[in-house]
């Protein structure tokens, strides 16, 4: 018998490296720091990124495309 896992996500995604002042990174990290596990929560993470990048799109009033043709 297989192992049931996460399943796979709809969404795809690309990896992408980000730099950050560490301001903003000791704050993710504090943010999506896991106390029981002791470990960081990688998708609270990237959730909290691309809702601030979403956000920060639509206050600019720059239009978000998907490119659908990888």
């Amino acid at each position: 018998m297989s192992r049931a896992g996460r399943p796979e996500s709809v969404i795809k995604r690309r990896e992408a490296t980000v730099s950050l002042q560490p301001k903003f990174l000791d704050t993710l990290q504090r943010v999506c720091h896991d106390p029981f596990f002791n470990k960081r929560k990688h998708g609270l993470r990237n959730e909290l990124i691309e809702e601030a990048l979403t956000e920060y799109f639509k206050r600019k009033k720059i239009e978000i495309k998907e490119n659908t043709v990888e």
